[in-house]
């Protein structure tokens, strides 16, 4: 049994017929969560909006800013079949990245690499970013790629692939450092300058459409106030509190081992680097725990590197098992134990989605509806339901008072306005609505005033 289990740790999913029975496994556990709408993130029904507009008007505007122009490219060419689609190409583009991860595993000749590939393929973060529209794993997936094939020493081909990442999220710009660090730790200068042109090329071509338009002016960041315990809820949430347990356990007893690794070993080093860069990054930003995905892999080299492969395998399994129940403090009520994050999260984008179809056919004439983080969502499902909907020129991120809707029945949709304007909206003869945003799980807008003291009403009653 012990030889059994030792086996299973050290599987090689790269080789035949692992690969093809690990490939419908992963497909398998995919495929019921494709069909549930883009995502409970609005960025991800932003990017259907950006694809939708490029495919029908050939006018391309960004979801949000600073611009993810890959994912937007791409997803326009499958739009018009729906979420299905565009979830689908996430789902593939992450199983492309678990498998190539395997191929660097076995590279490195790293132990415990048949659990470490299942552990990242099964992680809840991964596994609920593996089947939105989301643009998260399409970078990691060219980031692992591009860390193939510096292991390679194929280093164009990396610098295109660090392109794509790019591309897909600009942040993956700063992991050039830790990239070109590896490379030159190899004394491969001449490389190194082909890995660096190569990505920039790349990300400056996909990104020219913006470049032409607003020129640097596209780089923009949108500061915004976070609560730590939202912050450390999410944490635990995606990773699991007796993993995380774990984790701090692994790190405390290790700390000479990762020294020396770090010290001795470049790969080591670089994947420790690349850990920081998205760490501190994270800190600047906590906006979602999602932030820290393209650490994960390399975190999982890492800490296999340094610790005792007891502890470790021991993270792997709760870790994996926190995609199917979960333990865990809100910090704000008490200990819950439940169903897997992942199985919530289906429960929440299928309420999500079902809700926001039943207010479209509503007979809202010469309306206003306020609608918070519900915009992108309604932006969509309206101009799908509409025989010839209108374009929408800019990102909504852009547009916060511009507004927009369903043109036949002159219902407007406004992501937040002012008293000011709501009383000119009714002075105008229209009836204001709005959306409550915790109804479905969202962080409640500060309007700086009270909707309920101007006549307004909540759109969610009429629909219970």
């Amino acid at each position: 049994m012990k030889n059994y289990i030792k086996s299973l740790i050290e599987l090689d999913y790269t080789k035949y017929p692992y690969i093809i029975i690990f490939i419908i496994i992963f497909l398998i556990s995919r495929i019921p969560f494709l069909n549930l709408g883009f995502g409970n993130d609005p960025d991800a029904w932003r990017i259907a909006n950006s694809a939708f507009d490029l495919n029908h008007y050939l006018i391309y505007h960004t979801s949000r800013f600073p611009g993810y122009p890959l994912p937007e490219y791409v997803n326009s060419l499958v739009i018009n079949y729906g979420w299905l689609a565009t979830n689908s190409l996430t789902m593939i583009l992450t199983l492309i990245s678990v498998l190539v991860f395997a191929k660097i595993l076995k590279e490195l000749e790293v132990e415990n690499k048949g659990l470490i590939v299942i552990t990242f393929a099964f992680l809840p973060i991964v596994w609920i970013n593996s089947v939105n529209t989301m643009d998260y794993m399409w970078a990691v997936t060219f980031i692992i790629i591009s860390w193939y094939f510096v292991i390679k020493k194929q280093h164009l081909i990396a610098g295109l692939m660090m392109g794509l990442a790019i591309a897909s999220r600009p942040t993956s710009f700063l992991l050039l450092i830790p990239f070109i660090y590896l490379i030159l730790s190899e004394n491969e200068i001449k490389e190194g300058l082909y890995f660096l042109f190569a990505s920039l090329i790349v990300g400056i071509a996909m990104f020219s459409p913006l470049l032409f338009q607003f020129g640097l002016g596209f780089i923009s960041f949108y500061p915004t106030v976070i609560d730590l315990n939202t912050v450390l809820n999410g944490f635990i949430s995606f990773f699991g509190l007796f993993a995380v347990l774990i984790l701090i356990l692994l790190l405390i007893k290790s700390p000479k081992k990762a020294y020396y690794g770090i010290k001795t070993d470049n790969n080591m080093k670089f994947a420790s680097f690349v850990i920081f860069l998205i760490i501190v990054l994270f800190i600047g930003c906590p906006y979602d725990t999602a932030y820290l995905l393209p650490a994960i892999p390399f975190a999982l080299y890492f800490l296999s590197k340094i610790g005792s492969k007891r502890l470790f395998n021991i993270l792997c399994i709760f870790l994996i098992l926190n995609s199917f129940i979960s333990v865990s403090l809100t910090f704000e009520t008490s200990e819950i134990v439940g169903k897997g994050i992942v199985f919530s999260d289906a429960e929440d984008r299928i309420l999500l989605t079902t809700t926001m179809e039943k207010i479209i056919p509503l007979e809202l004439n010469n309306s206003i509806i306020i609608t918070g983080e519900y915009y992108p969502i309604l932006l969509y499902l309206t101009k799908t339901s509409q025989k010839n909907p209108q374009i929408y020129m800019e990102s909504e991120s852009k547009q916060i008072n511009a507004p927009y809707g369903d043109h036949e029945k002159n219902i407007h949709y406004v992501y937040i306005t002012s008293a000011e304007d709501l009383i000119k909206w009714q002075n105008k003869g229209y009836k204001v609505y709005y959306m409550n945003q915790t109804a479905l799980g969202f962080t409640e807008l500060n309007y700086k005033y009270d909707l309920r003291e101007y006549n307004t009403s909540d759109i969610f009653q009429l629909i219970n």
